[in-house]
């Protein structure tokens, strides 16, 4: 009778044995995370016992919620796509269309010009008018300049189409009055001037700016400007308010202007920090942006 008994409490042992051993096992198996409150395949998994010894409890709206209170969402678009972060376009660019205003390009290449007056809101500063979409960013930069003792002027800004033509043609004639040829004197005239219907200043995004000291005693618009600490400020500062050298030394090529330390362009901070970090001028960013599908 004692032997049965004992055979018994023998087997009753082992069942709880057995039973205990399958509990632990089970509890300590990963737990998966539903999405949308449905388990499938791809569903992430986290084990719940490893969770809590993170000091984090799984939810049941695809969240970890950790002991500080923070949330981390484990929720991922359909079809398992994760977001990617929502910067510069994939091609490393700054947002922007080759059509958007402050990226108009004129110039002496055929294909940049236009053939009539643009419709603008013009804004004064000192005796000229600028697009008074700029006109807030240049008159930033010149109180960050004056806070600094540097004193900007602006020489020229917006031109008419009739008012380049006298410009060019005045240039052209002044060179044939010292003897030049027609030709010399044309090639002259255009390092520095485009005809009618290329000048970048018809856009009023253009700025000629210089100081009331050198306007009153050099006045000419010369590299003679580039010595001066103005020039030095406004090359060092001029991206932070959407502003470009528009014609920089070793970019005559691209540009078919010299080197032009008075002339600056407005193109808005992010393009205007993109061109002068990365060396380019606009004729090399507006070719980035066309090769790029803008």
């Amino acid at each position: 009778m004692c032997k049965i008994y004992s055979t018994v409490v023998l087997a009753i042992c082992t069942v709880i044995t057995v039973s205990l051993a399958a509990y632990l096992f089970w509890e300590g198996k990963e737990a998966p995370v539903k999405r949308n409150g449905e388990p499938g395949k791809g569903d992430t998994h986290l084990s719940v016992r490893n969770a809590g010894e993170l000091g984090e409890v799984v939810d049941s709206d695809q969240t970890v919620q950790k002991e500080d209170g923070s949330v981390d969402d484990l929720a991922a678009p359909p079809d398992g796509v994760p977001d990617l972060p929502k910067t510069k376009k994939s091609d490393g660019l700054p947002e922007g269309s080759l059509s958007d205003w402050n990226l108009i390009l004129l110039g002496p290449h055929e294909e940049n010009k236009i053939d009539e007056e643009l419709d603008l809101e013009l804004t004064q500063f000192d005796t000229q008018r600028v697009d008074s979409r700029a006109a807030d960013a240049y008159a930033t930069m010149r109180d960050a300049a004056a806070a600094e003792g540097i004193t900007l002027y602006l020489r020229s800004g917006y031109r008419s189409m009739e008012t380049q033509r006298q410009n060019y043609n005045g240039s052209v004639q002044r060179y044939l009055d010292a003897g030049k040829s027609r030709e010399e004197a044309l090639r002259l005239t255009n390092e520095y001037y485009t005809v009618p219907g290329h000048s970048e200043h018809h856009t009023g995004l253009a700025f000629d700016i210089i100081t009331p000291e050198y306007h009153n005693q050099i006045y000419s618009l010369d590299d003679r400007f580039a010595d001066t600490d103005a020039y030095t400020w406004l090359r060092e500062n001029c991206a932070r308010y959407g502003f470009i050298l528009r014609y920089p030394k070793e970019k005559e090529e691209e540009t078919q202007i010299n080197f032009e330390p008075w002339h600056y362009r407005y193109v808005g901070k992010e393009h205007a920090q993109y061109i002068m970090e990365h060396g380019l001028c606009l004729e090399e960013y507006i070719a980035l942006l066309k090769e790029a599908g803008r």
